[in-house]
């Protein structure tokens, strides 16, 4: 089930791709890259925001007292907020880059 909707994904994602024409010189295919990663970052910070989500759950409303289950909930929760903190402070320096490179 998760390979389909990985695949799904993946046509979803790539469809935009393919209707913009073949790049004529570096900024153009910058431009064709900067239009994906716009598509794909969005979504990264939602599945690692329902990641650290599904870690609260699992270790407080599902774990039910049982240690073991609180302490997957709570790796979870926080390895998932490490990735959204790094996500985001490289996030922040691509956008820096970009701005100070190409202007906007």
């Amino acid at each position: 089930m998760q390979y389909i909707a990985f695949t799904c994904a993946l046509l979803l994602v790539a469809h935009p791709a393919f209707a913009v024409e073949a790049p004529t010189d570096l900024r153009s295919f910058l431009g064709i890259l900067t239009g994906i990663a716009n598509l794909l970052i969005p979504l990264l910070f939602a599945l690692t925001f329902l990641t650290i989500a599904w870690g609260v759950i699992q270790a407080w409303i599902m774990g039910d007292s049982s240690p073991d289950a609180i302490e997957s909930g709570k790796k979870i929760a926080f390895v998932g907020i490490i990735v959204l903190v790094v996500m985001s402070s490289i996030w922040g320096i691509v956008r820096i880059l970009n701005a100070g490179i190409f202007g906007g």
